[in-house]
């Protein structure tokens, strides 16, 4: 074990190399010049030889997915990911040249598994998914009295009001111009 006063305290526990002690320049504020320091030579084999890791952990802490659970396993999953991601991210750029960030590739890959694997959201989206023929159809459309306000699909005006077969909010006034065509 190696400890050594940089910026801050460094520790190195290591089975490779030796103790020797070595020069390297530092900048100095009291003397206001650079001054040479001595430091353990494993810092420098470490230094050297890192990479790999550090920047691969450098990289997922950037945009690391957040995911609260209880569950001991799914933060390692979710890590497990995080690297792939970005493995992947770094063999995209060897491979083929290209200088997409990091947050570019995430979002490619976000909006590629919702359009593979997503469903679509049916909370505050029903009247986009309402098919034309039952909007349309003249049949069974009532409008009653709603326990919460909804927007009103025509105005946009908050209403208690509602369509019973479309389940959306509606004025008594909007209620017959939405249903015709």
């Amino acid at each position: 074990m190696i400890r050594w006063n940089d910026n801050a305290v460094v520790t190195i526990a290591s089975n490779f190399g030796s103790v020797n002690e070595g020069r390297v320049p530092r900048g100095s504020r009291a003397e206001k010049k650079k001054i040479h320091v001595s430091r353990p030579t494993l810092f420098q084999t470490y230094n050297e030889g890192m990479g790999g890791i550090d920047q691969i952990d450098q990289q997922v802490a950037c945009y690391r997915t957040r995911l609260r659970q209880r569950k001991w396993r799914w933060p390692i999953f979710i890590y497990l990911v995080d690297v792939t991601v970005v493995n992947a991210w770094y063999l995209m750029r060897k491979v083929h040249g290209r200088t997409d960030s990091l947050l570019d590739l995430r979002r490619q890959l976000a909006l590629t598994m919702l359009k593979t694997y997503g469903t679509p959201s049916l909370q505050g989206r029903r009247p986009s998914l309402l098919p034309s023929d039952v909007r349309y159809d003249g049949k069974n459309h009532w409008i009653v009295k709603g326990a919460t306000e909804r927007r009103c699909q025509q105005c946009t005006k908050k209403t208690v009001y509602r369509c019973e077969k479309c389940d959306i909010g509606l004025h008594a006034d909007c209620f017959r111009q939405y249903h015709v065509k």
